[in-house]
């Protein structure tokens, strides 16, 4: 159904289109499949997601750490002249293992990580202010500038760095990622929890 409506949209020709692609360790083997798939069908690029709890708020399907290294060695080697690939900065550890270098590392400022709070808020149907679409601390306030400036949820959320637990604290990332929150929350309820599920961080130097 999907290669269906990437062909209607090829044959349109009037509009732009992207895939998103949420990594999860029974699809990415196909990843190389699908880059392919996007070229012939005109994709304009593709958008690699972190996969997020499901509704009993469990993580299924985690990368293990040799398909995570398997992704990031491929995301090394491509060309992005032929079809860009973008990791979004809520998948900070992918980020920032593929942008670390010998002296220095590419990921960093404000799209190092998870965003919420930090570059980014939401808004609910209900109206109401939330840190992100998948942090659901709901909170009223006049304004969205004074839930941005006075909100005590986003205010946590802009300590992480400072407070933040295992395994992260001792990464040796940890200066160029801010792993998703809404895994911390909901998986550990824990909004300073450490990411358990990353493999980032088995590939120390």
């Amino acid at each position: 159904m999907a290669a269906n409506a990437l062909n209607l949209l090829k044959a349109d020709r009037q509009v732009n289109y992207y895939i998103n692609w949420v990594a999860r360790n029974d699809n990415a083997g196909d990843f190389p499949h699908l880059v392919s798939l996007a070229e012939e069908l005109g994709v304009k690029g593709i958008v690699i997601l972190e996969s997020k709890p499901d509704a009993g708020y469990a993580l299924q399907s985690t990368l293990s750490p040799e398909n995570f290294l398997r992704l990031a060695d491929y995301l090394k080697k491509h060309d992005q002249q032929e079809i860009p690939i973008q990791v979004e900065p809520c998948f900070s550890p992918l980020r920032a293992y593929i942008n670390d270098y010998y002296l220095w590392n590419r990921n960093t400022g404000v799209n190092k990580g998870c965003g919420a709070g930090r570059n980014a808020m939401a808004v609910d149907v209900d109206g109401n202010l939330i840190p992100c679409r998948h942090l659901l601390y709901s909170e009223r306030f006049e304004s969205i500038e004074d839930y941005w400036w006075n909100s005590e949820v986003l205010n946590k959320l802009r300590q992480f760095e400072d407070y933040r637990e295992e395994p992260c604290r001792s990464c040796y990332l940890k200066n160029n990622c801010i792993s998703c929150r809404a895994v911390a929350d909901k998986v550990e309820k824990n909004l300073f929890s450490g990411n358990h599920y990353c493999s980032a961080r088995e590939m120390a130097k």
